[in-house]
């Protein structure tokens, strides 16, 4: 176990490691003109599609029910190999047309339409800040499993250190997402720090699971995988396949994932690089869920969380450098996350929504006249955004499974493809 303060201390240095790494990612020679290395960040920012749903919330659906968990890396991994057509679409129609988000680009399909964006916007304010919520308490689960202190500051403290990292994410949002006038400058700092995130989880992730199979041995492995439902029984499954579509649809319509897909998009080979990286990555992580979940259904109490599997391992098997490694590994699925949704929610709801009203054709006319304005816009949108996620935090207390919450954001970001496809592939 570890002190409160200690786990406050390993989010403020991390958090400083993060802005250290952003900084020199917007220095003008930090990648220089590798396209290789940029490539990679691309990629590896991709992963920001897995956050604390995946880390913690995929190992306690698992289980629930063993291969319920799959359809969340199924999904992008099918849509970054089967459907790479449509994403190069998107993409290329973002890049064409100089668009800033999700909502920028339905609104486009059809004549640029104002109400158009502006309901696209609050559908995906709607979906998105509970799960930028779960986020929070994601970070709040480390804090609770690791923090050595009584039952009656426990609450106290998961609430401090929830507004503790809401606080930190928010300032490295406005820092590095509001830096530009355009959204459609890269933002080369944002997305290496991303990229470095995406590391540190993969690389934690692998940790608890080489862990637990070294303690459970092939034998315990496979008589584990036996005893489990077949796997084609449960593919067959509609609520496999649902889920399978709605994460599929997820990995497109997502605001955060459409950001760093299409957004930021810099170069033609980056898409070419990305559909090997990032569906190895979502497979590298589905492979580790398994043994997680059977070292964890065999070694730890019959009333533990199941959510909390990824922290509870390393604690109980009294390894405290693989511990730390996964609480931060948990951080950092959580703050890409935040960082990432609420500079692509704050764009939105300032470019959709606020800006407009405020100036109206002027605007268009004349952007350069309102460049303090439209940052000042920016900047209070993503701190409206993350105060709302950190009072969703509080008024839910956490509430319910990870899986189950991160499901419902996917069901409501789901209303936006039919809008999506069709006005991608129909002219009319």
């Amino acid at each position: 176990m570890f002190s409160m303060w200690l786990l406050l201390g390993v989010l403020a240095l991390y958090m400083g490691l993060l802005f250290v790494i952003a900084l020199w990612g917007d220095s003008r020679n930090a990648l220089g003109s590798n396209r290789v290395s940029r490539r990679w960040v691309y990629s590896l920012a991709l992963a920001v599609y897995c956050t604390s749903w995946t880390f913690y919330g995929a190992v306690g659906r698992a289980a629930d029910s063993l291969w319920s968990y799959l359809p969340i890396y199924l999904g992008p991994l099918l849509v970054y190999t089967l459907g790479l057509p449509i994403l190069r679409r998107i993409v290329d129609g973002v890049q064409h047309h100089n668009l800033t988000s999700v909502a920028d680009f339905i609104a486009a399909r059809y004549g640029s339409d104002r109400l158009v964006a502006s309901l696209v916007t609050i559908i995906c304010v709607i979906a998105i800040v509970p799960y930028i919520a779960l986020q929070l308490h994601g970070i709040a689960i480390g804090v609770e499993v690791f923090a050595a202190v009584d039952v009656d500051s426990r609450s106290e403290g998961l609430s401090v250190s929830a507004l503790v990292s809401a606080a930190a994410l928010a300032v490295f949002a406005i820092l590095f997402g509001t830096r530009h006038l355009s959204s459609r400058e890269s933002q080369q700092g944002l997305l290496l720090a991303v990229s470095f995130e995406s590391v540190v989880k993969l690389l934690a992730f692998i940790a608890v699971g080489v862990l637990a199979w070294s303690q459970l041995g092939v034998s315990n492995m496979t008589n584990f995988l036996q005893a489990q439902p077949a796997l084609t029984d449960a593919v067959l499954e509609p609520s496999f396949l649902t889920q399978t579509m709605l994460a599929a649809i997820a990995v497109l319509c997502l605001p955060r994932q459409f950001h760093v897909a299409a957004v930021e998009y810099n170069q033609p080979g980056e898409l070419r690089l990305a559909r090997w990286v990032f569906p190895g990555y979502l497979l590298t992580i589905a492979i580790f869920v398994l043994p997680i979940v059977a070292l964890g259904l065999l070694k730890l109490p019959a009333d533990s969380n199941p959510d909390s599997f990824v922290l509870l391992l390393p604690l109980a098997l009294n390894e405290p450098a693989v511990s730390l490694l996964v609480f931060i590994g948990g951080v950092s699925a959580a703050s890409a996350m935040v960082i990432v949704s609420s500079i692509a929610l704050g764009t939105m709801i300032s470019n959709e929504i606020v800006l407009p009203r405020l100036f109206g054709a002027e605007l268009r006319e004349r952007p350069g006249s309102y460049v303090r304005a439209i940052k000042r816009v920016r900047r209070g949108s993503i701190i409206v955004i993350v105060a709302l996620a950190y009072s969703y935090y509080l008024r839910t207390e956490g509430g319910g499974s990870l899986a189950a919450t991160g499901l419902l954001a996917f069901v409501g970001i789901a209303q936006l493809a039919p809008a999506m496809l069709l006005g991608l592939f129909w002219s009319g």
